[in-house]
């Protein structure tokens, strides 16, 4: 179980890097080196790896192209507004599509309550789809850390806590970023990382519930 929730984290953490920034060639190089034999070809988000590796072993462009498909994509450079996918949850779950509305004040409570505090250095809102996946990483390897302490039932609440954000706040939203997001995106890369996003979310669900039912079973 440790393993399990410390490699959720690490794919939350990846794509937060993905979605935060354009890539450096540091993280460039990051995705060439991954190993992707562990990813079975059946899995849900073997494609959407596949695409990002090949583009990142590919990339003879380089970070000049990523940047343009970034500021597009996310920003909007050159784009109409409704075509782009803007990363905050706010602009997709509120009436208006305006930012900090009230999945904005949301996720500062939640965050709050875990004694989370943004570095001031970092501009974007907290429902930046980057945070929001920092959060659920963050939750992951507690998780973790409460099974190598052998502690069941605080690694329970932290799996019904990660449930809990995944239903209330990323799948009520990011399946229509990601869709808007494959629409727009230019390089392979950001449809990857599309394809990637909603693979792994919507399999990650079906994995909180089985985990749950295991330690609610186990506890009972």
């Amino acid at each position: 179980m440790e393993s399990l929730f410390r490699d959720r984290a690490k794919l939350y953490s990846f794509l937060a890097r993905i979605y935060r920034a354009e890539p450096d060639q540091k993280f460039l190089n990051e995705i060439k080196a991954l190993d992707l034999s562990g990813v079975e070809d059946e899995a849900p988000e073997r494609e959407g790896y596949q695409l990002i590796y090949d583009y990142a072993k590919n990339a003879y462009r380089g970070l000049l192209e990523l940047a343009r498909d970034y500021a597009r994509c996310f920003i909007g450079a050159g784009m109409p507004r409704h075509e782009v996918a803007f990363p905050y949850e706010s602009v997709f779950t509120s009436e208006k599509g305006l930012m900090q509305q009230e999945a904005y004040d949301e996720v500062m409570i939640i965050y709050a309550g875990e004694s989370l505090v943004k570095d001031g250095k970092l501009s974007e809102p907290d429902d930046h789809i980057s945070f929001e996946f920092e959060f659920m990483a963050f939750l992951s390897e507690r998780t973790a850390d409460n099974f190598i302490e052998e502690n069941n039932g605080e690694a329970l609440r932290y799996c019904g806590k990660q449930l809990d954000f995944l239903n209330i706040h990323l799948l009520k939203w990011i399946p229509m970023f990601c869709k808007k997001l494959s629409g727009v995106a230019n390089t392979d890369f950001y449809k990857g990382a599309a394809k990637l996003t909603e693979a792994f979310l919507t399999n990650d669900k079906k994995i909180l519930l089985e985990v749950l039912e295991e330690l609610k079973a186990s506890k009972g």
